[in-house]
C-alpha cells in the first residue's frame, strides 16, 4: 500500500514539474513575441519618421540642375595712367548648370555658364583708321563658384542668398583676347513638386571689369610700302552685371 501512495505522489510530482516546465516556456514565447512586436513596431514608427522628415525636408544635400533666362553687363569705363577705357553694354541669352552642395543651410555652389550676346567694335583699315562700326557676336564660356545659403521657410519652398565670384572667356572674331571677371550676388527660390523635383527662379547682381583686346598685326603700309604695326585700342572697363533665370532641379 505505501508503494502505491510513493508511485502517486512520484507521478504527481512529475506531472507539476511538467506543467511548470510547459508554463515557463510559454512565458518565454509570449515574452519573444511581445519584444518581436515592440521592435517591429519601433522600426516602422523610425521609418514613418524618417519619410516624414524627407517630405517636409526634400532639398538634397546634393543636387544639379539647369537654368535659362537673360543676362547682361552695363556699359563700363575705367582709367588707367591717364588713359580712359570704355566697354559697351551688351545683352543675350544665359544658360547654366548649377551644381550645390549643402542642402538645407550652408553650402557651395558650382554653376558653368554658357552666354550668347553682342558687342559694338571699331573696323579700321590696314593704317589704323576707324572705317566704320560692326557688332562682333560674343560666346561667354564660364563659371560661378562661392558660398550658399537655403532657409526653409515651409514644407516644399526654400529661399536663398549667396556670393562668389564669375569669370568668363569670351569667344569672338572681332577681338584676340576678351574676358570677364565679377563679383556677383544671387538671390534665388526652390519650390519641390515633390521628394524629386524642384522648380528654381534666380536673379543675380555684380560688379567687375571686362577687358577686350587685339594683338599687334604687322601690315604693309600701301603709301610708304613700310612695315608697321597696327593695333586696335583695348577697350577695357568696370561695369555692373545682372542676370535673371528660371529652371529646374534634382534632387
Amino acid at each position: 500500500m505505501k508503494l502505491k501512495l510513493n508511485l502517486a505522489s512520484f507521478a504527481l510530482a512529475m506531472g507539476l514539474s511538467c506543467l511548470s516546465t510547459e508554463s515557463a516556456s510559454a512565458q518565454a514565447k509570449q515574452a519573444v513575441s511581445n519584444v518581436t512586436v515592440v521592435g517591429t513596431s519601433q522600426k516602422m514608427v523610425a521609418q514613418d519618421d524618417s519619410a516624414a522628415r524627407a517630405r517636409k525636408n526634400p532639398m538634397g544635400w546634393a543636387g544639379i540642375g539647369v537654368k535659362v533666362g537673360a543676362a547682361g553687363v552695363t556699359s563700363g569705363k575705367l582709367t588707367i595712367m591717364g588713359q580712359e577705357g570704355r566697354t559697351a553694354g551688351r545683352m543675350g541669352l544665359q544658360v547654366a548648370v548649377p551644381i550645390t552642395l549643402g542642402g538645407d543651410g550652408f553650402g557651395w555652389s558650382f554653376e558653368p555658364y554658357y552666354m550668347k550676346s553682342t558687342i559694338a567694335h571699331d573696323a579700321k583699315n590696314s593704317q589704323g583708321n576707324v572705317t566704320g562700326n560692326a557688332n562682333v557676336d560674343l560666346t561667354s564660356l564660364g563659371m560661378y563658384t562661392g558660398p550658399i545659403f537655403n532657409v526653409h521657410v515651409m514644407d516644399p519652398l526654400y529661399i536663398g542668398f549667396g556670393f562668389g565670384v564669375k569669370g568668363a572667356y569670351l569667344m569672338n572674331k572681332g577681338f584676340d583676347y576678351a574676358a570677364d571677371l565679377y563679383g556677383r550676388v544671387p538671390v534665388h527660390a526652390t519650390y519641390y513638386f515633390n521628394r524629386t523635383v524642384a522648380m528654381t527662379a534666380e536673379v543675380g547682381f555684380g560688379y567687375g571689369a571686362s577687358a577686350f583686346a587685339d594683338k599687334p598685326r604687322v601690315m604693309v603700309d600701301p603709301v610708304s610700302r613700310s612695315l608697321k604695326n597696327v593695333k586696335d585700342d583695348p577697350l577695357f572697363g568696370l561695369a555692373y552685371t545682372w542676370d535673371a533665370t528660371i529652371g529646374f532641379r534634382v534632387p
